[in-house]
């Protein structure tokens, strides 16, 4: 049994190695301990700004934002840190993951405090922080994985995000559950923060000690058809112009995608709380599981849509992201909330990894460039869309938020088709798939202009 088993290893080794290095299993490891509080902060600052400080809708749409406006200002500039050469993206990395760290203390002294302003500067912070870490990150994982299994590289960066999100939801949220019931003082009750930004901190030093940048994977039977020179030089060619359309058409779809998506998401807490229950511990029953299985599941699922033209995944996925949210406003079981939030969690990572796959594979030297630009301008959609949704939620009623996201999110759906149609045929690096398609696609139009003759 023991040499069957060392076999099955060996396989599975073997098997691994062809879709990634050999050091990038280690390096992903770090993710789980930047994720330790990464729910519990989702689920704390709607949670405190509502029931300790009594915002309003609006004013919890704007601490949603400032997190997302310090993101947005790192991204402006960390892409090119990224692609610079003579700068270490460890240490972009290290200061993303120290940065984070310190959010978490200041958060923490807000909550004590109930300082609603402080609580504004440690969300904007935590923002801020993002754009060093992921974006580097995100660069190295594209260039330590085969560009055939790109989804599942990004897959396992969220299974190991998933990982974190348990223990450190386990850790904060059973503290909080047994807290609230016996009334435990607030600095023992939120103390999980001095931990999660400990761990940051920790994950940072880690990555600069153990991560080597310069390993990348080499696929040696395979030449890259590359347009990466001159995809961003003024005079490129009539190829790289037409993919730059593409580009920026998905990168505004993206825009609106965000903006819709965030319409609805930082007021699903509240919306329980006062439709379905006023027990906190009852939903975290209803919202904590879906963001574990789905980060759990998320290497299979992106073995699925390596598989996957990225239009019909996104399309799969919001349809059924649309369905899911219209029965969530319509019931009032915390069971099956509970499952229908799961599922809509599960479904909105098909097309993350998509697009993070499309992205990654756009241009070799310049991805850093692309995924600051991609995160900035996702990040100017989730800014405005808690705004527009705390507006909604105070001048019409408490479902328009979701309903605005529903319709929005099926609307979107032919955009993003025309975008991966003027992309795909023009990627740095394209699938065997894709290069099978591109040549089948040319022999049949020089087929046809034959039979024209």
């Amino acid at each position: 049994m023991t040499e069957i088993h060392k076999d099955l290893e060996n396989k599975k080794d073997n098997k691994e190695t062809s879709k990634i290095t050999e050091d990038f299993n280690s390096m992903i490891r770090i993710v789980l301990y930047n994720s330790l509080g990464m729910f519990y902060i989702i689920f704390l600052v709607p949670y405190i700004a509502n029931e300790s400080l009594s915002a309003t809708g609006i004013q919890i749409g704007f601490l949603v934002s400032i997190q997302i406006f310090g993101h947005l200002l790192s991204s402006l500039f960390v892409g090119f840190l990224t692609d610079n050469s003579k700068i270490s993206r460890a240490k972009l990395i290290l200061i993303g993951s120290w940065g984070r760290g310190f959010s978490y203390f200041i958060i923490y002294v807000a909550v004590l405090t109930e300082s609603l302003l402080l609580l504004g500067v440690g969300t904007f912070s935590l923002g801020f922080g993002v754009g060093f870490f992921w974006i580097p990150f995100d660069t190295i994982i594209s260039e330590k994985s085969n560009k055939e299994n790109r989804s599942f590289a990004f897959g396992k960066r969220d299974l190991e995000m998933g990982k974190g999100i348990m223990i450190g939801s386990f850790l904060g949220f059973t503290l909080f559950g047994f807290g609230t019931g016996y009334n435990l003082p607030e600095f023992l009750l939120y103390s999980p923060m001095i931990i999660f930004g400990l761990a940051n901190m920790y994950a940072g030093s880690k990555f600069v000690r153990n991560v080597d940048e310069s390993i990348k994977f080499v696929d040696d039977n395979e030449k890259s058809d590359s347009i990466d020179d001159d995809i961003f030089q003024k005079n490129g060619n009539q190829k790289s112009k037409i993919l730059v359309i593409g580009l920026i058409f998905l990168l505004f779809v993206l825009f609106l995608s965000n903006l819709n998506g965030s319409i609805a998401q930082p007021f699903i807490q509240v919306y329980i709380l006062e439709n379905i229950t006023d027990d906190p511990n009852a939903l975290l029953f209803a919202y904590l599981p879906g963001g574990i299985i789905s980060f759990t599941l998320a290497p299979k699922i992106g073995n699925i849509v390596d598989k996957f033209n990225p239009a019909i995944a996104i399309t799969i996925s919001s349809i059924i992201g649309a369905i899911t949210t219209y029965f969530l406003i319509n019931t009032n079981s915390l069971i099956i909330i509970a499952i229908l939030w799961t599922l809509d969690i599960t479904i909105v990572s098909i097309a993350g990894l998509s697009i993070q796959n499309l992205l990654s594979r756009i241009s070799i030297n310049n991805r850093g460039k692309i995924f600051g630009v991609q995160r900035f301008i996702k990040n100017i959609g989730s800014i405005v869309g808690p705004i527009l949704g705390g507006l909604a939620w105070d001048i019409f009623n408490q479902k328009m938020p979701f309903l605005i996201s529903i319709v929005v999110e099926l609307i979107l759906i032919p955009f993003y088709w025309i975008a991966v149609k003027f992309i795909i045929p023009r990627l740095a690096e394209k699938t065997k798939k894709e290069v099978h398609n591109k040549n089948f696609e040319k022999n049949l139009t020089k087929s046809a202009l034959k039979s024209g003759k």
